[in-house]
């Protein structure tokens, strides 16, 4: 469970029994502890409506990401004179260890153990329009299925689906506040967040700072600017290289 339009709105049909989802027993949210709080806003709505449908939500967590001495997430920088983005590790560690770890946990695996008879089913929120996220389990123990991808729902079915059987206001893209992956529109959103925003700009200023295992300059944002610097107020023309269309785990912003 990302929290966001596409997971959400499998959670739901799961919960509803619509369209033959598979009734999940637990929906799983990976916390890195720095989404913006219209996300947990979202989370504890949907959390209190799942419940009620006989589906648990439960919170995992690594730890705080943007505390974490190493630097995990993908930032922008010069590779041989030309735009390039830094290796993305943030979705691994943060988000599929302890959800895999938690999945060990409800399945009766013990740490260490080999021999595994038991399988579980992990239903994931990767929409139509996402093809190329789809992957297979890592995990022997895990099967993974993309029901939206089935039922060839896009991110905007989701949405109007949304819209039109659900009371809890629409969800919004499920992300970091200082995760590269966004347009000026959605960094738009960040600066409205006064405390997002400072952690936005205080872990893009840290990534270039002594104190960052980084040997060259990286930023937060595609200019290779300070985003506190940037001008936010025209929109891109292209919004779609702004997704998690190449995000390594098919995981966030969902």
């Amino acid at each position: 469970l990302g929290a966001g339009v596409q997971s959400s709105t499998l959670l739901a049909l799961s919960a509803l029994g619509l369209y033959d989802v598979p009734k999940v027993d637990v929906a799983i949210f990976a916390d890195t502890q720095d989404e913006p709080k219209w996300v947990y806003e979202h989370l504890w709505q949907l959390a209190e409506w799942a419940d009620n449908k006989g589906v648990r939500v439960e919170i995992v967590t690594a730890g705080r990401l943007s505390e974490c001495k190493w630097i995990y997430i993908p930032s922008y920088t010069l590779s041989d004179g030309k735009p390039s983005i830094t290796k993305r590790q943030c979705t691994h560690k943060y988000k599929i260890v302890p959800i895999v770890r938690r999945a060990r946990q409800l399945l009766g695996i013990k740490p260490g153990q080999r021999k595994i008879k038991t399988m579980g089913l992990s239903a994931q929120g990767i929409s139509y329009d996402e093809l190329t996220r789809m992957k297979d389990s890592r995990e022997k123990f895990i099967h993974i299925e993309y029901p939206l991808i089935r039922l060839g729902w896009t991110r905007y079915h989701c949405e109007e689906w949304w819209k039109a059987n659900m009371q809890i206001p629409l969800p919004r893209k499920s992300a970091c506040v200082y995760c590269p992956f966004r347009s000026n529109a959605e960094w738009r959103e960040i600066q409205e967040d006064a405390e997002a925003w400072a952690l936005a700009v205080e872990y893009d200023s840290y990534i270039r700072s002594e104190k960052s295992p980084l040997r060259k300059p990286t930023y937060l944002h595609r200019s290779l600017q300070p985003i506190a610097d940037v001008d936010f107020s025209v929109d891109d023309a292209d919004q779609s290289r702004f997704n998690f269309v190449n995000e390594c785990e098919g995981m966030c912003g969902v």
